[in-house]
């Protein structure tokens, strides 16, 4: 599948100037589902890579390719399922007053944190 037109540097750019505090890139391995979950942090992202599908808030998965975008306020419950070939995207996180060390919470069928696993997290700062 293409890559978006814009290149790594400009999309960190252009975020870091909006005001996130670390960009980085997320590498899904093929058909990856992760159930309803939050985070804790804002999370605007680019699509890069492969194919996605994003559910959010209990509304229906959307389909996401390379360069779709997508945007998630702090604690916003929702899934993702990764397609057959995995994807990859970037993502600017603003964690607010929280540490720049972020979590992933998993939710359990009433909304309500599960549980912590780490992300794997490269941190892209100047």
């Amino acid at each position: 599948m293409p890559m978006p037109n814009m290149p790594w540097e400009q999309f960190r750019a252009d975020m870091l100037a909006a005001g996130y505090d670390e960009v980085l890139e997320r590498q899904w391995a093929p058909d990856t589902v992760l159930a309803t979950h939050a985070h804790p942090f804002e999370a605007n992202a680019l699509v890069v890579q492969g194919e996605m599908w994003l559910a959010v808030a209990g509304k229906p998965a959307q389909r996401l390719l390379p360069g779709d975008r997508f945007h998630l306020e702090p604690e916003v419950p929702h899934d993702e399922r990764y397609g057959s070939q995995g994807a990859t995207y970037w993502v600017a996180r603003k964690n607010g007053e929280r540490s720049l060390v972020s979590w992933c919470i998993p939710l359990d069928g009433e909304g309500i944190a599960s549980g912590l696993d780490s992300w794997k997290v490269s941190m892209q700062h100047d």
